[in-house]
């Protein structure tokens, strides 16, 4: 099987792994805790390294960083100069992903041009009110073919059962409880 991560599975992954975990998750999801996100997160990472093809893109990167900087950034509301001191504290989120990555040997896609014009052609995806960073996170996954496309975003799980891959095969949307069950 080959798993495409959203972002925010890293997110879950980083909780209790980091000072950045408790920052970019401070509640849980669809009945779960933060903590029991972390768990599933780390058991489907490790089953992915285990048995399957794992992937991402690089655009991951870009979006723990970010949701570490609007986090700081709330924390610091006055400070002097904080854009400038938390931009070091936010990036140290991606190297705490890239670790993750390469500990489960996951692949990173680079987001191409190829990707960005499909995913501006695909009308479903807008009709559907799919926004940017997560229609390319489908995108990505929809051409490299991936069996499944595990994420925490609402949006993206409402699609389970609607996506095909660039070839015709079905593209599962599922948070990593669901996903598990599949590994």
């Amino acid at each position: 099987m080959k798993a495409y991560l959203d972002t925010g599975i890293f997110i879950d992954y980083l909780i209790g792994r980091s000072h950045a975990g408790q920052y970019l998750r401070s509640t849980g999801r669809r009945g779960r805790s933060p903590t029991q996100l972390g768990a599933d997160a780390e058991l489907c990472f490790g089953r992915l390294a285990e048995k399957h093809e794992a992937i991402t893109s690089s655009l991951t990167c870009y979006e723990v960083e970010e949701a570490m900087y609007r986090q700081l950034k709330v924390s610091s509301v006055g400070l002097p100069h904080a854009a400038a001191y938390l931009i070091p504290s936010a990036r140290s989120a991606i190297t705490q992903t890239l670790m993750t990555i390469r500990l489960f040997k996951v692949e990173l896609a680079a987001l191409t041009y190829e990707v960005i014009v499909e995913q501006c052609k695909d009308i479903d995806l807008q009709i559907k009110g799919v926004r940017a960073a997560d229609a390319l996170h489908v995108t990505t996954a929809r051409l490299h073919e991936a069996d499944a496309l595990i994420s925490g975003d609402a949006g993206i799980l409402s699609l389970d059962g609607v996506l095909k891959t660039a070839s015709g095969k079905p593209l599962r949307c599922v948070d990593t409880d669901e996903a598990i069950k599949m590994l």
